[in-house]
C-alpha cells in the first residue's frame, strides 16, 4: 500500500485533483468541517498532529484557523516533501501503525482519509489512541450512506489511475468501539450534507 500512496502522491498535489465530480464536491465539505472543528471546538494553541497528512490540505486549514504547533507523517515520501514546501517543517515519514513518538505527545492527532484505505486497520486506530493526551478527531466516509457510497464507486472506478489506492467500507460504529475502548468518550459528531462523511471527536 506505500508503494500506491507514493504514486498517488507523484502524480497529484492536493486532494482537489483527484476523484470524480463528487468526490470533489465531498473534498470541499471535508474541507469545511475541518475548519468548523479548527474554529470552534478546539483551542489553537493545542498541538496538533495530522497522520496520513497526504498534500497538507487539513494542515493547511489548522494554519489558517492560526494553530502554529502542526505536525505531520505519510508513508509517502512524495506527501512529506508536498507539505514542506508550503512551509510545513515537522512533517516526517512514519509508519502510522508504529511510529516514534511517545505515549500522549500530541493534545489532538487529526486523522482523515487514512484508515478507510487499509483492510487491517486496528493498528492504525490503536497508534492513534497511544498518541493522544486530550483529543482525537476522526473523518471518515459513511459508505453506508447513498452519497458514501457513491464516492467510494466513484473512486474504485479512477484508482488505477491514482496509483491502485482502495478503499474498503468500514462501519463508522467499528472506529467508535476500538477508541471508545482505548479510553475516550465520543463528544461530538460532525457530518458533512447527506451523512456522506462523519467527523467524530472523541476526548480522553
Amino acid at each position: 500500500m506505500e508503494n500506491a500512496w507514493e504514486k498517488h502522491w507523484q502524480r497529484f498535489s492536493s486532494l482537489s485533483e483527484t476523484g470524480t465530480v463528487y468526490g470533489k464536491l465531498a473534498t470541499k465539505w471535508k474541507l469545511q468541517l475541518i475548519d468548523k472543528v479548527a474554529n470552534s471546538i478546539l483551542q489553537n494553541h493545542f498541538q496538533v498532529l495530522d497522520i496520513g497528512c497526504g498534500s497538507g490540505d487539513s494542515l493547511e486549514v489548522f494554519r489558517r484557523n492560526g494553530f502554529i504547533k502542526l505536525y505531520g507523517i505519510d508513508a509517502s515520501p512524495s506527501a512529506v516533501k508536498r507539505c514542506k514546501r508550503k512551509g510545513f517543517s515537522n512533517i516526517f515519514l512514519e509508519d502510522a501503525r508504529k511510529t516514534s513518538f511517545p505515549n500522549g505527545k500530541f493534545q489532538v492527532v487529526f486523522e482523515e482519509g487514512l484508515w478507510e484505505h487499509y483492510r487491517n486497520y486496528e493498528p492504525f486506530v490503536k497508534e492513534a489512541c497511544r498518541l493522544s493526551s486530550d483529543y482525537l478527531v476522526a473523518l471518515q466516509p459513511n459508505h453506508f450512506s447513498l452519497l458514501g457510497a457513491t464516492t467510494k464507486i466513484g473512486w474504485e472506478l479512477v484508482s488505477k489511475q491514482k496509483g491502485g489506492v482502495r478503499e474498503y467500507s468500514i462501519p463508522l460504529n467499528y472506529f467508535k468501539q476500538l477508541i471508545l475502548a482505548s479510553g475516550f468518550k465520543l463528544t461530538r459528531e460532525l457530518f458533512t450534507p447527506f451523512h456522506g462523511y462523519s467527523c467524530m471527536i472523541f476526548r480522553r
